[in-house]
């Protein structure tokens, strides 16, 4: 019997699909506003960060615990950024930080912690 992810896992995929997408977008933005090997330069961080949430968010369901544990690390690194840049005087960073905490929560709900745990023990 194939067991259905919780909905608050389901939740933290749309989460982290939202976060992928708000990360190029910015990426995009820097990259034409400081223009050149400049920009891409810039952009970079955003773009390697954006894969590694849309990377997380495809394999999600069939991640186990260390994947888990590699999720939460991303996300606090993410909400780590997203405060520097809400302290360097950027008010979005603000948005940011409560999209990375939110799905950082909803990870880490029993529900999804159950689900990923029988993942890890072969389900």
């Amino acid at each position: 019997m194939k067991r259905t992810p919780p909905a608050s896992l389901n939740a933290a995929r749309v989460v982290l699909w939202t976060m992928a997408a708000l990360l190029l977008v910015s990426a995009l933005a820097v990259a034409l506003l400081a223009g050149g090997a400049l920009g891409v330069g810039l952009a970079l961080p955003h773009t390697l960060t954006a894969l590694l949430c849309a990377g997380c968010a495809f394999a999600l369901p069939r991640m186990g615990r260390r994947g888990l544990i590699g999720a939460c690390v991303l996300l606090g690194f993410v909400a780590f950024t997203q405060m520097a840049r809400m302290f360097q005087g950027e008010a979005m960073g603000i948005v940011g930080a409560a999209i990375a905490v939110t799905a950082l929560v909803l990870l880490l709900t029993p529900a999804s912690r159950r689900y990923l745990r029988g993942r890890s023990a072969g389900e």
